[in-house]
C-alpha cells in the first residue's frame, strides 16, 4: 500500500527525468532509416505471427533457424502485440521501443532500494541513455525486453528478502529469471541469483 510518507519527490521526479531524456533518442529513432531490419527482426516477427495464427510452437520446429536461436518469450510478446495492435510493423516496433522505457524506471526502484533515491535517479538516467535505448537501430530489440525481466526478477527478489516469510515472491522472482532465460540464452549467466 502506498502511503504519503512512502512516496517522495524523487519518486515523482524520475518520470519526467526519463521522459525528458528519452525524447531525443526517440526522435532520432523516428527519423533514422531503421527500415533495414537486420537478421533477427524478421524471424521474431515471423515467429510471433505464427504463434498468433494458431501455428503454435509445434509449427515452429527448428526454432534456432528462424528465431535467432532464442527462446519463445520474445516471439510470444510480439504475438501479443500483434493481437493488440495489429500486424503493422511500425506499430510493433514503436511498442517495443516504448516498452524499453520501463527499464529506467525499474532501475530507479532497484537502485533506490539498494543505495537511496539519488542513486536511483542516476541509475534511471544511465539506463535511459544506454545504447539500446538511445542509438540502437535494431527495430525489435530483444535485449531491452531481457533487461526488463532481469530488473523485475531482482526487484522481486529484494522484496522477498525484505519480507522474510515471502516464499511466493521468491518463487515469482525465480519465474521472472526463468522467463529471462526463455527470452535469450545469455540470461544463463544470471542463474546464480
Amino acid at each position: 500500500m502506498i502511503t504519503r510518507s512512502s512516496v517522495s519527490w524523487v519518486d515523482l521526479a524520475v518520470f519526467p527525468l526519463v521522459a525528458t531524456l528519452s525524447v531525443p533518442p526517440l526522435a532520432w529513432f523516428g527519423h533514422h532509416p531503421w527500415t533495414v531490419i537486420g537478421y533477427d527482426a524478421p524471424r521474431y516477427l515471423f515467429a510471433g505471427s505464427e504463434l498468433v495464427s494458431g501455428g503454435g510452437l509445434d509449427s515452429l520446429a527448428g526454432t534456432s533457424n528462424f528465431n535467432g536461436g532464442h527462446g519463445p518469450v520474445f516471439p510470444a510478446l510480439i504475438g501479443f502485440l500483434i493481437l493488440t495492435l495489429g500486424r503493422d510493423t511500425e506499430s510493433l516496433v514503436w511498442a517495443v521501443r516504448f516498452m524499453a522505457l520501463f527499464n529506467p524506471l525499474l532501475a530507479y526502484f532497484l537502485a533506490k532500494r539498494l543505495s537511496g533515491p539519488l542513486a536511483g535517479l542516476l541509475a534511471a538516467a544511465i539506463i535511459t541513455l544506454f545504447g539500446f535505448n538511445v542509438k540502437s537501430t535494431f527495430m525489435l530489440n530483444i535485449d531491452a525486453v531481457l533487461l526488463m525481466f532481469y530488473l523485475l526478477a531482482l526487484l522481486t527478489l529484494l522484496r522477498a528478502i525484505k519480507r522474510d516469510d515471502s516464499s511466493a515472491l521468491a518463487l515469482l522472482s525465480g519465474l521472472l529469471l526463468g522467463t529471462s532465460i526463455l527470452t535469450k540464452e545469455t540470461a544463463f549467466a544470471n542463474l546464480p541469483l
